[in-house]
């Protein structure tokens, strides 16, 4: 089954740039723990994604939510992300995300939980 990929963003800043990395890295399946092209879980491909850009980040979801700022949704922009407690992605648009979500999918575009 293909999957859909958001045009790529301009590159405005580390976010969107790593979000440009992401989409270069759709349909790579959801693997636990993982963080290669191989497999990622979900703070695997956001930290993996950022390492491209120059910007280590842990990986760990909890982690990397705790090193940011919260926003207003309102003012989010394509490579802000979007973090719940122990899971983290990208935000595309309104109530769309981009990331490795759960077991048994692969890395794609779906809706904000």
């Amino acid at each position: 089954m293909p999957v859909a990929v958001p045009a790529p963003v301009p590159v405005s800043g580390l976010g969107s740039a790593a979000l440009n990395v992401a989409y270069g890295l759709a349909g790579v399946p959801y693997v636990a723990n993982a963080a290669s092209p191989a497999g990622f879980d979900c703070s695997g491909l956001v930290s993996y994604a950022f390492a491209q850009v120059g910007l280590p980040l842990p990986h760990n979801a909890n982690a990397i939510g705790s090193m940011g700022t919260v926003i207003n949704p309102a003012d989010a922009q394509p490579g802000d992300l979007v973090v719940y407690s122990g899971h983290i992605e990208f935000w595309v648009s309104p109530g769309v995300m981009f990331g490795a979500s759960v077991p048994g999918t692969v890395v794609g575009t779906h809706n904000i939980w």
